[in-house]
């Protein structure tokens, strides 16, 4: 029996304990019909409940990465953090959820492997945004990593900057997912990998708005 490779992928951005709007977004993406949910990391560290949050990712068998909130969190590093997890409160499976998360993924879908990671490919403190220029230099240790991990795939799912993005570097387009924070302009991301497209959904109070808020074209 072969499995389906996935076309639609749904992808969450930092959700850093907003249980309200991960329920909401996840029930989103299922009224959408998307084949796969995939997490960009960032998931503790937040006002909510993370054992629920978890629970909840859990559930709905989200392929999620590790962020740096995670590795602080497992490294007991900057717990002086507004809203920082306390990782004695989380529960025995929660804990080895996240402990268990991999910097890095590669997804199989249609269109080839799509990366997945937090900032730029494994290297979760990296900010890339619209407005920052890139010179693209062979020599630098943080493009040569990147592009070596991100060897044959076409796009590449990130988070981190809670900047929702579509963007090429060298041959390949980095995709930002945003955030669920509700201060900073909170979205939820299809990736139509057949239509080409990358569809952010505003989430207002909670609640995903039911148009789209933009559309971006993935062939450049």
């Amino acid at each position: 029996m072969t499995t389906a490779l996935p076309s639609r992928l749904g992808v969450l951005g930092d959700v850093h304990a907003n249980l309200a709007a991960l329920t909401s977004a996840l029930q989103f993406l299922r009224a959408e019909g998307v084949d796969r949910v995939l997490s960009v990391g960032d998931v503790v560290d937040g006002p909510g409940d993370v054992d629920r949050v978890v629970a909840l990712l859990r559930d709905a068998d989200v392929c999620a990465v590790r962020g740096n909130h995670e590795r602080w969190l497992l490294t007991d590093q900057l717990r002086t953090l507004r809203h920082a997890t306390d990782r004695r409160a989380l529960g025995r499976d929660t804990l080895a959820w996240i402990t268990a998360l991999r910097p890095l993924q590669r997804i199989e879908t249609t269109a080839g492997e799509v990366l997945l990671g937090h900032g730029l490919g494994s290297q979760d403190m990296v900010r890339v945004t619209d407005d920052n220029p890139l010179h693209l230099d062979p020599g630098d240790p943080t493009f040569a990593r990147f592009f070596g991990e991100a060897a044959g795939c076409a796009f590449a799912l990130g988070g981190h900057t809670h900047r929702r993005m579509v963007r090429p570097l060298g041959d390949v387009t980095l995709v930002n997912a945003g955030t669920l924070v509700p201060d900073d302009d909170p979205c939820v991301l299809v990736l139509d990998l057949a239509a080409r497209a990358a569809t952010f959904h505003d989430l207002v109070h909670d609640r995903v708005v039911p148009s789209p808020w933009q559309r971006t074209a993935l062939d450049r």
